[in-house]
């Protein structure tokens, strides 16, 4: 494998990590979250959603395609390979390894939501607001994923939870997203170095 193609990719994993660290979604993330409020004079309950817009949450989630989706050539998958094949001290390949390995997770884990007696992961989740919604909205192409978008939002109850859940996601990815940037500048820097003397 060409230490310039490498170099190339993992710059190019930086420089999306660095778009989505300056987003409006990224700024607005630390004060997230669903809060009530009751009025009993007027006998109203009200759940709102606070936290980064649903303009910054579809924008980020746009970004957040680029570390997942292979075909991008900076995805968690690509630099784990290149990362494997890399002539770099062990304890970074075990820090890329470690933080692949919690992006995935994270994935994996089950939601705190039930849909129709079963549990979806949060990739679930992120996939039926991704591709069930905002980017591939098409019951022929992904009904499963259409359908677990409209359970996730049937009610107007449900909807700040769903979004705030789907918030989470996105803004969990994007820490481990900007820890593995750090880790890239590192080894960007020891690849130029050793180019430099070759």
């Amino acid at each position: 494998m060409e230490i310039d193609y490498v170099i190339k990719a993992l710059k190019k994993f930086n420089r999306r990590a660095t778009e989505l660290e300056n987003s409006e979604f990224f700024k607005k993330l630390a004060p997230s979250g669903v809060r009530s409020k009751f009025s009993f004079k007027e006998r109203k309950a009200k759940i709102e959603r606070f936290g980064p817009s649903r303009d910054y949450y579809i924008s980020a989630s746009s970004m957040i395609r680029f570390f997942i989706l292979d075909d991008e050539g900076c995805s968690f998958k690509v630099l784990g390979e290149m990362y494997e094949n890399l002539t770099i001290p062990e304890d970074k390949k075990i820090l890329f390894i470690n933080a692949r390995k919690e992006f995935n997770k994270l994935l994996d884990t089950k939601s705190i939501f039930t849909v129709k007696d079963t549990t979806p992961t949060n990739r679930e989740i992120l996939e039926a607001f991704i591709h069930g919604h905002i980017f591939h909205e098409n019951e022929k192409r992904n009904p499963e994923k259409v359908e677990l978008y409209n359970s996730l939002m049937d009610n107007i109850l449900s909807v700040p939870f769903s979004e705030n859940e789907f918030v989470f996601i996105l803004g969990s990815l994007a820490k481990i997203i900007s820890s593995v940037k750090i880790l890239n500048e590192e080894v960007i820097k020891e690849l130029e170095d050793t180019n430099l003397k070759n």
